[in-house]
C-alpha cells in the first residue's frame, strides 16, 4: 500500500514526520517549496527603479548556491553543474562559483513538470535498448574451428 505525501502543513505541524518519508517524496515536497519560494519572492522584488535611503540601491535577492539547489531539486551536484552549463537552469557565473535565483529554480521546475511519465520513459528507454541489440535477420558472427583461435599456446 502506497503511502500519501503529507501536506506541507501538516509537516509544518509536526516536523518529525520528515524523517518518515522516502527519497522521492522528500524530492516532491522539495520542489513544491523551491516554487512556492519562487514565487513569493518574485511578488516581493521592487520595481527595477526602486531605491532605498540606505544605500541608494533595494537590496539585492539572495542568491542560492548549487548545493542548494542539488538540495531543492533533489539532483546530484554534479548533474545540477550540467544543468547550469548547458542553460536549462538561468544562473551567474563568475570564475568556478554558479549562483541560481530562487525564480530560476522555479521557471525550471515549470518546464520540466510532467515530462517524466513513467510509461513514457520506460517505453523509450525499452526501445533504446532493443534498437542497441541485434536484431534476429542478422547474419551469425562467423567461429573459428577449434584450435586455430587468437589463443596461442606456449611450450617451454
Amino acid at each position: 500500500m502506497l503511502k500519501a505525501t503529507p501536506l506541507l502543513d501538516d509537516l509544518a505541524r509536526e516536523p518529525a514526520r520528515a524523517a518518515g518519508l522516502s527519497r522521492e517524496s522528500r524530492s516532491a515536497l522539495l520542489s513544491r517549496c523551491a516554487a512556492i519560494l519562487a514565487a513569493l519572492s518574485a511578488l516581493d522584488e521592487p520595481p527595477p527603479d526602486d531605491h532605498t535611503a540606505a544605500g541608494g540601491l533595494a537590496e539585492p535577492e539572495r542568491l542560492l548556491t548549487v548545493p542548494e539547489v542539488a538540495e531543492l531539486l533533489g539532483f546530484a551536484r554534479g548533474y545540477v553543474y550540467e544543468l547550469l552549463r548547458r542553460g536549462d537552469i538561468r544562473a551567474l557565473h563568475h570564475g568556478k562559483h554558479w549562483r541560481g535565483r530562487p525564480a530560476a529554480v522555479a521557471e525550471f521546475i515549470r518546464s520540466y513538470e510532467g515530462r517524466g511519465e513513467a510509461a513514457r520513459s520506460v517505453s523509450s528507454m525499452l526501445g533504446r535498448i532493443t534498437d542497441r541489440s541485434p536484431s534476429a535477420t542478422s547474419a551469425p558472427v562467423p567461429r573459428a574451428p577449434a584450435g586455430q583461435g587468437a589463443t596461442r599456446h606456449v611450450t617451454r
